[in-house]
């Protein structure tokens, strides 16, 4: 499917019109098309990934707050 297609389809899908400055149509396809290519990403790691495969811990618990002197 097309950038400008899909992003019709979704537009319509929520009850909305496209932009009618080009600039801005031109925006919203740009950022659905990364959109899309993230959600692409995701969906090939997702089939790499097997049942067993643990996520990754939270690198942020380990972090403790600053010790003030």
């Amino acid at each position: 499917m097309e950038i400008a297609e899909a992003l019709r389809a979704r537009l319509a899908a929520a009850g909305l019109e496209p932009p009618s400055d080009a600039r801005e149509r031109e925006r919203l396809e740009r950022d659905l098309a990364v959109h899309l290519a993230r959600v692409a990403a995701l969906a090939e790691v997702e089939e790499l990934l097997g049942p067993g495969d643990l996520p990754y811990t939270d690198p942020t618990r380990a972090a403790r707050p600053a010790q003030l002197r």
